[in-house]
């Protein structure tokens, strides 16, 4: 581990690391005994975050690491003996992991969070699927799969992009529309009938096309399906404005809901670190001249960076504070309630972009080498790219703060 990595660690401020908004629940020890695990074994999950991008993907001895501390299974329902996380928490907790490394912590949220749609599916269906331990499940949500009605099912083929994480799991997802001999399948309300589905990721052909800028070590490969049988008891017709089911925290927030959530914790800990590193830099000493905290014009520029990011930190805990103490009163989310976050998420990621261009331009020659300041600015600007935080959703955010948002939901990145 840098010695940079073990100061901030040890001197890490409390309103950094942990949330100004208290919302006590359940899972708040375990939360906190996972950030202090989180922080022990950093040395061994940031000694190997350079191997992880060259792979393309997170090493066994990673993934040893995440299973000892239990993120792997920190978001999994309670009745299949996971953590099972509130939203605050799983933010608080993968905010600390995204400090260390942060495709790391995209990683070991994709379980936990794409997992969570098994509970769509019937209980003796999920069942089966986790009878060897609940699943490592991945996938998207693009509809570009074409599925054709079979008995007792659907024959699957389809090509789907950006499977974070898929490279780990046991569970492959994407979602199809049905097509018959006269075209696609209409539903009752006459949209293209589609489903999202499930299926063993051994049914899938993996591409290794992971050749992007940043969250190289995500694995996040396209896949695709060749006429594959999907059961119809593993499909969920709805599944991205349908409440979830189970016995704990998934109730009370839909599928978009949680899958939002690794778009919210993770930046917030990558966005952290880069501040952090570029002001480590600027207080060393100068070869020649002043050194780069010295500049007033660095320093100004700075301040707003800690401000910009700052601010959307704290509408981040404060959205997820407000939607989690409805939750703990037994309440699901409101529709303003996503909004609020999906607000916060947007923000947080051009915040972010924003910060790590100034951190890439002012730290001159050491920003432009490879290093973690040029790896934090990758990363940064791999997550900005993706649909989720796209500069669209600001148009689908204003509906809801205009006035127009009644009778809507949001379904992924939409408020429809």
């Amino acid at each position: 581990m840098s010695s940079g990595l073990s100061q901030l660690l040890s001197h890490s401020r409390p309103t950094d690391w942990n949330s100004t908004v208290t919302v006590t629940t359940e899972t708040t020890l375990v939360a906190n005994a996972m950030i202090d695990r989180i922080r022990e074994r950093a040395p061994e999950l940031e000694a190997q975050a350079v191997a992880n991008e060259s792979n393309g993907k997170l090493s066994d001895t990673t993934l040893g690491v995440l299973n000892d501390i239990g993120l792997l299974k920190a978001l999994t329902p309670a009745e299949y003996g996971g953590a099972d996380l509130t939203i605050y928490d799983t933010l608080r907790v993968y905010e600390s992991l995204a400090y260390v490394e942060t495709s790391t912590a995209w990683v070991s949220m994709i379980p936990g969070v794409q997992g969570k749609g098994l509970l769509l599916l019937k209980t003796d269906a999920r069942d089966k699927l986790a009878a060897g331990g609940f699943p490592f499940v991945s996938g998207q949500g693009a509809p570009t799969g074409r599925a054709t009605a079979v008995p007792g099912g659907y024959r699957v083929t389809g090509r789907w992009s950006y499977g974070s994480g898929l490279l780990h799991s046991d569970i492959a997802t994407g979602v199809a529309v049905v097509f018959d001999e006269n075209g696609p399948v209409l539903d009752e309300t006459g949209q293209p009938d589609a489903f999202l589905f499930y299926t063993p990721t051994v049914n899938t052909e993996i591409e290794g096309n992971w050749d992007v800028l940043g969250m190289r070590a995500t694995g996040s490969v396209d896949y695709s399906l060749t006429d594959v049988f999907i059961p119809s008891e593993h499909i969920a017709r709805g599944a991205f404005s349908r409440s979830l089911g189970g016995e704990g925290q998934a109730k009370f927030l839909s599928f978009t809901g949680w899958i939002m959530s690794v778009h919210c914790a993770v930046p917030l800990g990558t966005g952290r670190r880069l501040l952090d590193e570029l002001a480590r830099h600027a207080r060393r000493p100068a070869t020649f001249g002043t050194r780069l905290a010295d500049d007033p014009r660095f320093a100004a520029g700075y301040g707003k960076a800690e401000a910009a990011y700052r601010s959307a930190r704290a509408l981040m805990y404060e959205a997820f504070g407000d939607a989690q103490e409805r939750m703990n009163n037994g309440e699901t989310a409101t529709r303003r309630d996503l909004t609020n976050m999906r607000t916060a998420s947007v923000l947080l990621h051009d915040v972010n972009v924003a910060n790590a261009t100034f951190a890439l331009r002012e730290s001159g020659g050491t920003g432009l080498r490879t290093g973690l300041l040029q790896r934090l600015f990758r990363d940064i600007f791999g997550m900005g790219q993706h649909i989720q935080a796209s500069q669209p959703t600001w148009g689908e955010i204003a509906k809801d703060y205009l006035g127009e948002g009644e009778g809507k939901q949001w379904m992924l990145n939409r408020l429809l």
